[in-house]
């Protein structure tokens, strides 16, 4: 018998820095754009997209990063798609 995978279930998440605009490497539209793109390609279910615009410096005044947490925790969804690793934290 194969076992069965359960089904991926994505949140998009896509974070700017408060840091000057030359040093972002994406906007955040770009960043969700890219995603939803890739998504579609490789037929990913996304049921969710947060993003945020703040340093990774104070992790722990990152609401939106910590609402990303909570719906991983209550399995809301269970993978995170990002733009880049650095996006999720420094």
């Amino acid at each position: 018998m194969l076992d069965s995978q359960p089904t991926l279930r994505y949140c998009l998440y896509a974070r700017k820095s408060s840091e000057s605009d030359e040093r972002q490497a994406m906007s955040i539209d770009s960043q969700l754009n890219e995603m939803r793109a890739l998504a579609e390609n490789e037929g990913l279910q996304i049921v969710c997209e947060l993003q945020e615009s703040h340093s990774a410096k104070d992790s722990g005044k990152r609401p939106v990063y910590n609402k990303l947490l909570k719906g991983l925790a209550s399995e809301e969804y269970n993978a995170v798609l990002t733009w880049a690793p650095d996006r999720l934290s420094r």
